[in-house]
Parts: C-alpha cells; structure tokens; sequence
C-alpha cells in the first residue's frame, strides 16, 4: 500500500490511490466486510485492541523463555567461535598446501 501521508511534510499523497483502491476492491476480506455494511474503521480499532491484548498476554510467555533464550544465544556464539577457528586452521592448512 502506498504511503498516504507523506511523514516529512504531512501532506495526503492521493498519486496511487486508485491502484490502492482496486487492490482493496480486489481483496475478498474487505469485499464481505463492506457487503455486510462492516465499519471498517470500528473492525480497524477492534483488531487492533484484540493485538495489543495478545502483545500484553504474550509477555509472562516471552518471561518465561528468557532464560533459554540466553543460554540459546550463549552456544550459538561459543558455536560460532569454535567455527571460526576450524576455518584459520582449514584456512592455515590450505595456504601450506
């Protein structure tokens, strides 16, 4: 989708709105939402609340896993190390060679 507000001036940019508009004609979701007189903007705010709920509920999850997460990111950088000095020694090797 094209950027309607232009962030450095505030200005609506409408250049590619008709392209935007057929895309959406086109998307089957919001063909059966404006069929059965869905308000876009209220569906819009609900989905958004219901995200932000999920982010909220998913924190304790993220908590929980942080621990692993660690000792996760600890082996791969000792993984990493020891591949990094198996390649100067292939490295060592092959210029002997």
């Amino acid at each position: 989708m094209t950027e309607l507000i232009n962030s450095m001036d505030g200005k609506i940019n409408l250049s590619n709105i008709e392209e935007d508009l057929e895309r959406f004609q086109q998307d089957e979701v919001v063909r059966e939402a404006l069929s059965k007189g869905v308000d876009l903007r209220k569906y819009s705010l609900q989905i958004d609340e219901e995200l932000t709920s999920l982010q909220v509920a998913s924190i304790p999850d993220y908590i929980v896993e942080a621990p692993s997460t660690a000792t996760l990111l600890e082996e791969i950088s000792s993984c990493d190390e020891m591949l990094e000095r198996m390649e100067n020694i292939l490295l060592g090797f092959q210029s002997d060679l």
